[in-house]
């Protein structure tokens, strides 16, 4: 074969495998919940809330968030205060071990309320979709974690 014909058949091979490769990603888009997707729209599509089912868990959704954000200004307040103690040459370890214990009873007290959300949000779930549930709780559980923090470069 000529170094022509293989370069031309070379060409086309890498734009049909480019094709295909795009064909792929735009097909996949559709299937299944995105892996980064907010729990929020995971747990609304993959629960298949009806339209009442959806107002509830937006009901719920707020609690807790009210109720997560108050603690969290709190052990903002007490990581504050901790970090202030280091100011002196001689900081008040009592103080200082008060403070971690706050922010640990709270830290505490989010996870039970945030388990306690999640007994909510499968209570308001039909019996089909309790099914699901349990089979998406620890997806769930992963979408509401921070992103994990990659080396310090």
């Amino acid at each position: 074969m000529k170094r022509e014909t293989l370069l031309t058949l070379a060409v086309i091979m890498l734009f049909l495998l480019n094709l295909a490769t795009i064909g792929f990603l735009v097909f996949q888009r559709g299937h299944g919940p995105e892996p980064h997707q907010g729990p929020d729209r995971l747990i609304e599509e993959g629960l298949r809330l009806d339209g009442a089912q959806i107002e509830q868990f937006h009901e719920l959704r707020e609690e807790h968030r009210t109720q997560m954000q108050q603690r969290d200004k709190i052990q903002k307040e007490s990581q504050q205060q901790l970090w202030q103690l280091l100011r002196t040459s001689s900081p008040d370890t009592t103080l200082a071990n008060s403070l971690v214990d706050t922010f640990l009873v709270l830290e505490k007290e989010k996870k039970i309320l945030t388990f306690e959300h999640f007994q909510k949000l499968r209570a308001i779930c039909r019996p089909e979709q309790q099914v699901l549930f349990d089979t998406l709780i620890g997806d769930i559980g992963r979408a509401m974690m921070p992103p994990p923090r990659g080396p310090k470069k």
